[in-house]
């Protein structure tokens, strides 16, 4: 890694709508990010260097401890401001989908809501994005009366954007060739 906070390998291939990468942050975690259109799958963990062998161990993300802390403050406008920040108090919220909880149905009414479209609703929120990576609820209460700022014990780079879900690499040891990673199936990912 030479000093650099983070080395990207891209997936070689032809170019068109779908692409998937592997970035190596320094500290020995890695994030696997698949993409296609508006899909995006991710999985992070650790890696280790073995040789001329990298081997990705991710974590488990069901049991995966986040950090999940809400803390409300007064606000500042007549609306409500919603906002989440991962472990560097970073803001992320923008790479975050929330939905309103139907108070009959106790059940998920929309997805795809940004933070400022579901700070003006009053009633149970659950941040879909985090549902859908770690796989159980995140949910907090919008009163309106104050704002909401929730943070998060994770690198924002764990979580590619709103639409991100879990998905495990298909390979998890792979061969280093210069400047690129190998899996099995010979597809290469380079580092720029």
């Amino acid at each position: 890694m030479n000093g650099q906070q983070k080395r990207v390998y891209r997936e070689r291939k032809e170019p068109g709508f779908c692409s998937s990468s592997i970035t190596m942050l320094k500290g020995g975690e890695f994030v696997y990010e698949r993409g296609c259109e508006e899909s995006s799958y991710v999985c992070f963990g650790t890696w280790f260097k073995n040789g001329k062998k990298v081997r990705l161990v991710p974590v488990v993300n069901f049991t995966y401890n986040i950090g999940f802390k809400v803390d409300t403050i007064s606000k500042i406008d007549s609306i409500p401001k919603i906002k989440v920040f991962d472990i560097d108090s970073v803001d992320i919220t923008d790479k975050m989908k929330f939905t309103f909880i139907d108070p009959i149905m106790n059940e998920a009414t929309w997805l795809d809501i940004s933070a400022n479209h579901i700070a003006g609703m009053k009633g149970r929120v659950l941040i879909y994005t985090l549902q859908q990576i770690f796989l159980r609820p995140f949910e907090f209460y919008n009163n309106l009366n104050n704002d909401i700022n929730i943070h998060l014990r994770i690198k924002g780079d764990f979580i590619y954007n709103g639409n991100s879900k879990w998905e495990e690499p298909r390979f998890l040891e792979l061969s280093i060739e210069g400047n690129c990673l190998r899996n099995l199936t010979n597809t290469y990912y380079c580092s720029e």
